[in-house]
């Protein structure tokens, strides 16, 4: 048996909110095998697949340079932000951030990058990236983010112009 609210319209959204345990005033419904089955791979899905993100850190010519892999939406976000604010914490003044292997940046990632760009700045350091290519370019330039940061073509090029 799974619980579900009165004011739920549909099946699906009574299922993750009790599989995310708000029970509070909530009436039992019987719901078959299959809904519970197909709820629960909507929820990995949304979840588990859909934020999986990917941080690799590495120190070229004394810069560090962090890769990031798969996506930065409002699941992965705080991670990422974290991340850099790690690496900030370290002493370093400069980060270049690769998003070749980015396949889609939500406002929340946005909002990370901003946040993190603004406690550089405060330092007087500054952020560089490189990679840009597809959705994640064209959200950098629909946001303006192309006329606020440095932005090159190739991870060669950036660390050149160190």
């Amino acid at each position: 048996m799974l619980l579900y609210n009165k004011k739920d319209i549909t099946v699906k959204s009574a299922n993750i909110r009790a599989i995310y345990g708000i029970y509070k005033d909530y009436k039992f419904l019987q719901i078959d095998c299959f809904s519970l089955l197909v709820c629960l791979k909507l929820v990995k899905f949304i979840y588990i697949e859909r934020g999986i993100m990917d941080i690799n850190t590495k120190k070229e010519k004394g810069i560090p340079v962090v890769s990031v892999k798969g996506r930065i939406d409002a699941v992965t976000a705080p991670e990422f932000e974290k991340s850099l604010s790690e690496i900030i914490t370290s002493g370093e003044k400069t980060v270049l951030i690769n998003l070749e292997n980015l396949e889609y940046i939500s406002s929340a990632g946005l909002r990370s990058i901003l946040a993190t760009a603004k406690r550089l700045k405060s330092e007087n350091g500054k952020m560089l990236f490189t990679g840009l290519k597809g959705p994640v370019e064209e959200v950098f330039k629909i946001s303006g983010f192309y006329s606020i940061f440095t932005i090159f073509e190739s991870e060669g090029a950036a660390l050149g112009s160190i």
